[in-house]
């Protein structure tokens, strides 16, 4: 995360600054207000800490001038002054917190924290993209509960890019954001090392994709392990209701990430051939799932008819591969039958035939009949 901090006293500046710099952010520094706004307004940063009383333009002045121009970019006045009526100045011009000098530096990062969260809200304090995870108050790494040892610097663009996972980052943006215009700035090969080198701690952990190169763009977090992680579910077969959350919860997600979906129904023919229906049913289920990736859902619905949610791909794919299951399910040795199955599908894709799952339900039952 990267912090505009505009204070005059060096000293303080310095000491807050290696403080801060520990905790994994980055930090520049602008001595008066006039250095702070024209920092503002060239670069972009996650929050502004700055003194009340500053040289050529004061903080009170430096924070109006921000909001009048619509930059919403979080604030945190430092003030010497600890009356009531310095703080309701300070407030009053748009700030969205204050800290009375001398300042703890356990207390200035709890406050930072809280409002990076304020002014994210997408953002939790665990910042989390499938199964890798980065918490902010340890400055710890994890996939899948293994601890994963990276540089600050990797720890740096992990957190930039899983503060906002959808968002492609070029290497001249992660630059921007990761180093600080006092450092000796790299050229953007060394993007393309600190990107070789997660992918290579990832890739000991099983996840080594995780990071996808969008050609010609830059980089940015893969969707699959993002709905792999928070729609896979354990349970043999789940609910229609519970399906009906999940697939109304991807179709959102396809939505925001302009991805496709197909939504397909399956019906079992001719039921009362069947010894033992129930026995059936759940064998189906177990191949659907087994055959089926972790972040498609299957559900029976009841009167032997299958509810099934593929994300990612369009129709066509998601027809040769349910086209491929139902071929190798004769194939096994269920039990509690002796007859062939017989089943109809039909599926449907989003957002072409529906743009929600009320609609792609009503056009997947008329491709049935």
């Amino acid at each position: 995360m990267k912090i505009l901090f505009v204070e005059d006293n060096q000293p303080l500046a310095e000491q807050l600054i290696d403080a801060l710099e520990e905790q994994r952010y980055t930090v520049e520094l602008a001595i008066d207000g006039q250095q702070g706004w024209d920092l503002v307004q060239s670069s972009g940063y996650d929050l502004v800490l700055m003194d009340i009383s500053l040289p050529k333009l004061d903080g009170v002045s430096l924070c109006r001038l921000m909001r009048v121009n619509g930059n919403q970019t979080p604030v945190l006045m430092l003030t010497a002054k600890s009356t009531s009526e310095d703080q309701i100045l300070g407030l009053d011009s748009g700030a969205d917190d204050y800290l009375v000098k001398p300042v703890s530096i356990h207390e200035l990062s709890a406050r930072i924290r809280a409002l990076l969260r304020r002014g994210g809200a997408k953002s939790p304090p665990i910042l989390s993209w499938g199964n890798l995870q980065l918490d902010p108050s340890t400055f710890q790494v994890k996939y899948a509960d293994t601890l994963i040892p990276v540089t600050p610097r990797e720890y740096t663009i992990l957190e930039l890019m899983l503060r906002n996972g959808q968002k492609v980052y070029s290497r001249s943006e992660i630059l921007d954001r990761v180093w600080s215009y006092e450092d000796d700035t790299p050229r953007e090969d060394t993007i393309k090392a600190h990107i070789k080198g997660l992918r290579n701690k990832l890739r000991g952990v099983g996840a080594a994709d995780l990071i996808e190169t969008v050609y010609g763009l830059g980089y940015r977090l893969n969707p699959e392990y993002y709905v792999s992680k928070q729609w896979q579910c354990s349970c043999s077969c789940l609910t229609k209701s519970q399906a009906d959350l999940i697939l109304e919860k991807l179709i959102h997600l396809a939505k925001r990430l302009q991805h496709p979906l197909c939504f397909a129904l399956l019906n079992l023919k001719n039921q009362t051939q069947y010894d033992n229906l129930d026995t059936v049913v759940q064998q189906i289920t177990d191949q659907l799932q087994h055959q089926l990736k972790p972040e498609d859902i299957v559900a029976h619905t009841g009167k032997g008819q299958f509810m099934i949610g593929i994300y990612g791909i369009p129709r066509e794919a998601g027809l040769n591969r349910l086209n491929y299951i139902l071929s190798t399910l004769n194939q096994l040795p269920f039990k509690g039958r002796n007859q062939e199955i017989t089943m109809n599908i039909s599926i449907v894709q989003y957002p072409e035939d529906g743009i929600d799952l009320r609609s792609l339900y009503r056009a997947a039952i008329a491709a049935l009949k």
